[in-house]
């Protein structure tokens, strides 16, 4: 039965970013961005993502972070979110200081099929200690799963 079962998401997809490097200048980054999301209750979860550079000539830039959403059916399957992220990034020249970052994002969900979905974000990646802080704009595809909790 569905009360047997916790909301899962995994997405994948894509961030750009304007990179503070350490060289002083500002360049454009792309990142693959890889999530799990576990809901906790029908509109709150946890995640976990991860991003590393393709693109922008920082390659070895790499994030963790960790956090926690809230998601909110609007309209024919539609739904918007916002998270708060905190973590560690480093790497590929970007000015990170000592690595911590934090993230704030909202997103809209477009229902592609009943578990596959269209997910649109933005928001803003600062370092606590570096220069990096910058808009970022996101695209990827969620799977939607439940886990069967019964034993």
């Amino acid at each position: 039965s569905q009360a047997d079962a916790t909301r899962m998401e995994f997405a994948s997809g894509v961030e750009h970013l304007d990179a503070a490097r350490k060289d002083g200048r500002t360049a454009p980054l792309d990142a693959v961005l890889l999530q799990v999301n576990r809901f906790v209750t029908p509109n709150f979860y946890v995640s976990a993502q991860a991003r590393s550079a393709f693109a922008g000539g920082a390659g070895a830039y790499s994030v963790g972070l960790v956090g926690l959403g809230t998601q909110w059916p609007v309209t024919h399957g539609v739904r918007v979110g916002a998270e708060a992220l905190a973590g560690a990034a480093g790497g590929g020249e970007v000015d990170t200081g000592e690595g911590a970052v934090l993230q704030a994002r909202a997103y809209v969900d477009v229902p592609l099929g009943e578990m596959l979905s269209l997910r649109v974000g933005g928001g803003r990646v600062k370092s606590l200690h570096g220069q990096l802080d910058s808009p970022v704009v996101d695209a990827a595809l969620v799977f939607r799963f439940g886990i069967d909790r019964r034993r």
